[in-house]
């Protein structure tokens, strides 16, 4: 992205209003700025989403739980699509991860952004299968009476009047199509891609807008509760930005302007502290008895909390306990001698004493 194409970009991000001509039901054109709503104009929404909520319950509208049993029930979904929809969730970050393995092999970084662009696709279409059927939720129900509620609140014409006075006069629109446009347009069309909003974020042109608005505090003439979220993404990705300049373990240029590379530094980074944590919260549970040789220490837990502890370990503890698993399945009990810990040890001696005799 150039520098002209970024200030075009933080020109639109910063202003906050989308900017539209739309065609009325009587062929003419009409100009149109949809304002960013207030925090009053939000506060009123939410309580418009709860009543239109409570409203589609007592008409029987499902709620998305209650839909999605009986789309299952019917075959229309499956348990199989959302299990789809995780592993595939799962596949993506396995690949983001080993992005970086390949940063000196050109071909293969190339063939695993392919297969990661493929993933992505195929977990958007099934997402959007997934929403798609959910539609007639209670949920929906109330959010598209909330949505509406905002357009007629957010839409001006040019001299800043708004385009509907009074909710009677909206609420008598005939132009539905018209309200239909405006509500996709502000809620879905007008937000900008997180690869669009990064790139901005590392441009130039915005570092010094950045750089100036943490001295005068002034970016957007705006309180945070009345930024758009373009202008919420994109102060997010500063800061995240500034952090990862800031990092001690800071990665290359390269990296910080590549996504998919920057992407898998940070799972990269939120694993190994992921790992520490672990490692620290084990620490605090357990006193060390001082004895060399193996370490082993076993925690009393309730099943629902078994998964946490195991996963404390680190990989190569829990690739142990799975071998011993299996052989405990395999035999029906194991004796100490025979556990691969202690296989393992022993082959480790037998290896020191070797070593010994051949000095």
């Amino acid at each position: 992205m150039d520098s002209l194409q970024s200030e075009r970009l933080i020109d639109q991000i910063s202003c906050g209003k989308v900017i539209t001509k739309q065609k009325l039901r009587n062929n003419s054109i009409i100009e149109l700025l949809l304002y960013p709503p207030t925090a009053l104009d939000k506060s009123i929404a939410a309580n418009i989403y709860q009543e239109k909520y409570d409203e589609g319950l007592s008409l029987g509208i499902l709620t998305e739980k209650e839909l999605m049993y009986y789309l299952i029930e019917t075959e229309q979904w499956s348990v199989e699509n959302n299990i789809k929809i995780e592993t595939m969730k799962d596949d993506i970050k396995k690949i983001t991860k080993g992005l970086l393995d390949f940063i000196l092999q050109t071909d293969k970084l190339e063939k695993a952004r392919l297969m990661l662009r493929k993933v992505e696709r195929s977990l958007y279409e099934l997402i959007h299968e997934k929403n798609n059927l959910l539609i007639n939720s209670a949920e929906n129900y109330a959010s598209m009476q909330q949505q509406r509620y905002l357009i007629s609140k957010v839409t001006h014409r040019p001299d800043r009047e708004k385009l509907w006075s009074s909710d009677s006069e909206f609420e008598s629109e005939q132009d539905l199509e018209l309200i239909n446009r405006l509500t996709r347009l502000f809620f879905e069309e007008s937000r900008m891609g997180s690869r669009t909003i990064r790139s901005v974020a590392r441009s130039y042109p915005w570092k010094l807008i950045w750089v100036s608005s943490k001295s005068n505090n002034t970016l957007f003439n705006l309180s945070p509760s009345e930024w758009t979220d373009n202008q919420k993404s994109l102060i997010y990705w500063s800061n995240i930005y500034d952090n990862v300049m800031e990092s001690h373990e800071r990665p290359s240029n390269r990296i910080i302007e590549d996504d998919d590379l920057m992407d898998s530094w940070f799972i990269r980074q939120a694993d190994k502290m992921e790992s520490q944590t672990n490692k620290n919260n084990i620490n605090n549970m357990i006193k060390d008895n001082g004895k060399p040789g193996r370490k082993e220490t076993f925690i009393v837990t309730d099943p629902q909390s078994a998964k946490e502890v195991y996963s404390m370990n680190d990989p190569h503890a829990r690739v142990k306990l799975k071998a011993k698993e299996k052989m405990i399945v395999k035999h029906g009990a194991l004796k100490e001698q025979d556990s691969p810990d202690s296989q393992e040890e022993m082959r480790t001696q037998i290896t020191k004493q070797f070593m010994k005799k051949g000095r």
